[in-house]
């Protein structure tokens, strides 16, 4: 059975990308676009990783992943781009890729999975 991801952005377009990468690794995505989509998908549940990423602003990471994990319990995986500061980061998340390729996203997901 495959593993199931939350993929959370405010780009469509970079959750499109993001899950064609991931499902063609055998994974199934689930893509929310935004705070409230991200939560109705989390409290449908059958989670086994959060992905929260690039798009989404700095000043919401940690709200976002607070309200994650008290609706729904699985790890988090945050995404930040090169330039994005990484302070506090790792406080939110079992993992944190500052990375933009897609080999490096499915490594992540993957040791994430594996805790």
């Amino acid at each position: 059975m495959p593993r199931h991801i939350l993929s959370v952005a405010y780009d469509k377009a970079l959750l499109d990308t993001r899950a064609a990468i991931l499902e063609a690794r055998g994974y199934q995505v689930t893509s929310a676009l935004g705070f409230s989509e991200s939560i109705d998908q989390c409290e449908r549940g059958g989670f086994d990783l959060f992905l929260v990423g690039h798009s989404i602003p700095q000043v919401e990471i940690e709200k976002m992943i607070a309200v994650l994990r008290n609706n729904c319990r699985c790890p988090v995986l945050l995404l930040l781009a090169p330039f994005e500061p990484i302070a506090n980061a790792a406080e939110h998340a079992e993992q944190v890729v500052v990375s933009t390729e897609p080999d490096e996203l499915l490594e992540a997901v993957a040791k994430t999975l594996e805790t």
